[in-house]
């Protein structure tokens, strides 16, 4: 029997119930990602200018590059249109408000991304995404390579230059052109909240998207899909890739000490993108359901893969069984 939810011992009604849309809970988490973004971007700004704690800027990049990835765990939601019950405020809200603010043009991402879960871990798989755990053994030169080459924004020149690669196809050119410039716009706005400082505006958001952000999508790659490297096993089928993928911070394996659990919490796993094989597994259940998904699933998983569930983000990066 190939490897999908009946396997996990779940009813058609079961998957049924777990898909159940809510608009308030996604308006609720825009709201709250917004708000936390506008706080850590001012106080960030405060601390610079008073010269308080001005030692704590880099990890305030680091924060604020997290929610950039909070942006993006929310299209993401939206790239399977499971953000909003209508299609068109689905595809709207994300466009403008979730993918232009950190740079992303919204249908290039959801056709990478679908593609991605229809080829996962497999030779097929969108560059962009296999280049995320390209390398895994962090005892190697590369690794780190790759790591400064997140932090100095060049492996988000390659991504953001990268529409239309080779296993997705390309959008046309004009479309390519509307998209940029709806980014523009929306950035120009973002630049008016900066009051016009574009030092501050590039300090405190172009730069933790195009730098820390890439090196946390660097680290939850290799967590979540470098598995099959780091055993040196060669991933045939979307089966096998799905069944190599893994979940962080669940109630079946987590750490003891709250505070590493809510540090990879904020920097990665926001709106619950940790329960990620959850989510291949079932993609159209929404972020405030994966746990439930997760209670589910997780004893009958964990005799399939008894790799599924890794403490951390951090963890399973570095434990490179290699």
């Amino acid at each position: 029997m190939a490897y999908n939810f009946i396997k996990m011992g779940l009813t058609r009604k079961d998957i049924t119930d777990l898909e159940t849309k809510s608009n308030v809970r996604s308006i609720i988490s825009i709201i709250s990602l917004f708000i936390s973004s506008f706080l850590l971007i001012y106080i960030s700004i405060l601390f610079f200018e008073k010269g308080i704690l001005i030692y704590l800027t880099f990890p305030m990049l680091f924060l604020l590059a997290s929610r950039v990835g909070a942006f993006l765990n929310l299209m993401h939601e939206a790239s399977h249109s499971i953000l909003f019950t209508n299609q068109k405020i689905n595809n709207f809200i994300a466009s403008w408000f979730l993918g232009c603010p950190i740079g992303i043009i919204f249908d290039d991402y959801t056709k990478r991304h679908l593609h991605h879960h229809a080829h996962t871990t497999t030779s097929k798989e969108p560059e962009s995404d296999k280049d995320k755990y390209e390398e895994v053994n962090v005892k190697s030169f590369n690794f780190y390579k790759l790591c400064i080459y997140d932090l100095v924004g060049y492996s988000a020149f390659k991504v953001f230059f990268s529409v239309g690669e080779k296993n997705v196809k390309k959008p046309p050119f004009t479309k390519i052109i509307f998209n940029l410039i709806k980014i523009l716009i929306v950035q120009i706005v973002i630049l008016l909240f900066f009051q016009l400082n574009i030092f501050y505006y590039i300090i405190f958001w172009i730069y933790p998207i195009i730098g820390p952000h890439m090196l946390l999508m660097r680290i939850r790659g290799i967590a979540e899909h470098g598995l099959s490297k780091q055993i040196n096993k060669k991933i045939e089928s979307v089966q096998e890739g799905l069944l190599h993928t893994r979940s962080f911070l669940t109630p079946s394996n987590e750490y003891k000490f709250k505070i590493i659990y809510f540090l990879e919490k904020i920097l990665i796993g926001t709106f619950n993108v940790n329960f990620h094989h959850e989510h291949h597994l079932c993609p159209k259940v929404p972020h405030y359901n994966l746990k439930k998904l997760h209670l589910r699933i997780s004893k009958n998983l964990t005799s399939l893969n008894d790799r599924a569930f890794e403490k951390g983000y951090f963890t399973a990066v570095f434990k490179n069984e290699r």
